[in-house]
């Protein structure tokens, strides 16, 4: 239904059941158009209320990059 990336797109890992319904409502938005018709989503990034746990795991070192600092 549209195309996905491009400068600023970032990826966030989210209930498979969120996913679902976030589409569901989507087209249900977007019904009323015809096919082919561009459209912008304009996102504004929430305030984070819960820690993200992806973020927080991807910024720890790995034990193979640590491991390879110590036999340095």
């Amino acid at each position: 239904m549209c195309a996905e990336g491009g400068k600023g797109a970032s990826i966030v890992y989210i209930d498979v059941r969120d996913n679902r319904g976030a589409g569901s409502w989507d087209g249900n938005q977007l019904e009323d158009y015809a096919d082919g018709m561009r459209v912008l989503f304009v996102v504004e990034k929430p305030e984070i209320t819960v820690p993200n746990q992806f973020a927080e795991e991807s910024q720890k070192p790995s034990k193979e990059s640590s491991k390879s600092s110590q036999t340095k």
